[in-house]
Formats: C-alpha cells, sequence, structure tokens
C-alpha cells in the first residue's frame, strides 16, 4: 500500500503572486480594468488547491481505514486484544500513514496561500478604489485653483469696482 501522488500542485509561485498583488500607481485605471481578470485567475487557482486537498483528505481516510482493518486483522490473528488505542498508536507510526498525513498538510499549505492570494487581490481592489479617489480629490482641488477667464474677469471687475468706490 502506498500514497500514489508524488508531487503536489503548487498552483502560485511568489513571483506571479507578487506581481499580481503589487500596484502601479501610475496607471490607476489599467489596474482596476484588470481586478475582474485576476481575481477570476485566482479564484480558478484556490479551487483547483481546495479539490486537491480534498482528494489528499480522502486519500487519507483510504489509508487509515486500510491500515485499520489491516492491523485488526494482524492482532486477531496472534490473539492480542484489540483496542482503539493499540489500533491508533500502530497506525500512526506506519510508513504510508506519514506520507499520507504529510501530503495533506502540505495541501492546507497551499490552499492557504490560494486563499492569501485572493485575500490580498481584495486588499488591491480596496487600496486602487481610494487611490483613485483620492486622484479624484488631487485633481479637484488642483483644477479649482487654476483661475479660468471668466474667474480673471470677475475679479477684475471686483477690483475695478472696489478702485472705484476708493476714488
Amino acid at each position: 500500500m502506498s500514497v500514489n501522488e508524488s508531487k503536489l500542485d503548487e498552483f502560485l509561485t511568489a513571483h506571479n503572486f507578487a506581481q499580481a498583488t503589487s500596484i502601479n500607481p501610475t496607471d490607476l485605471d489599467s489596474e482596476l480594468i484588470r481586478m475582474a481578470a485576476l481575481y477570476s485567475d485566482f479564484g480558478v487557482v484556490a479551487a483547483k488547491a481546495r479539490s486537491q486537498r480534498d482528494a489528499c483528505k480522502t486519500t487519507l481516510e483510504l489509508v487509515e481505514a486500510k491500515l485499520d482493518k489491516a492491523l485488526r486483522d494482524k492482532f486477531a490473528a496472534a490473539g492480542e486484544k484489540v483496542t482503539e488505542n493499540k489500533i491508533r498508536s500502530e497506525l500512526v507510526l506506519q510508513k504510508v500513514y506519514i506520507e499520507a498525513v504529510g501530503f495533506l498538510n502540505e495541501a492546507n499549505s497551499i490552499l492557504s496561500v490560494a486563499e492569501t492570494a485572493l485575500t490580498s487581490l481584495e486588499m488591491k481592489r480596496d487600496m486602487l478604489i481610494q487611490l483613485n479617489k483620492n486622484s479624484e480629490r488631487e485633481w479637484a482641488y488642483s483644477s479649482a485653483l487654476v483661475p479660468t477667464s471668466d474667474a480673471k474677469e470677475i475679479a477684475n471687475k471686483a477690483i475695478r469696482g472696489l478702485a472705484s468706490k476708493r476714488a
């Protein structure tokens, strides 16, 4: 009996994770437009990681059941008393069980990274929205400070009116 998964898929690399969650503050529009596609891509990655984790869980349960039966048969054939503690103590020492637990732990870790990527994208979206609001506010303030030709004319009339009252 052996665990047939030789290697689990990691799905994400540090490079594509960092690249997807970084922000280019000079091109907020493009960054916002890309968010839906990025979230979709990373959602698929998380689903695959969850499926992989569930497969490892099922494999572990199958390994446990087969080992449990084999150990019960072994103890019964030897005429030894079978207790749940005795079965459990022997079961966790079996190489195939240890391998299956290792695969499940690794799959859980991969799933955690994929879910963290989704959370990071949600944070990126929130930050992009805030940066966009800040950019709009800065533009509005800077535009308000630039006098238009009408504003200049109104100001000049007011100044002339004040000057004529003094004279």
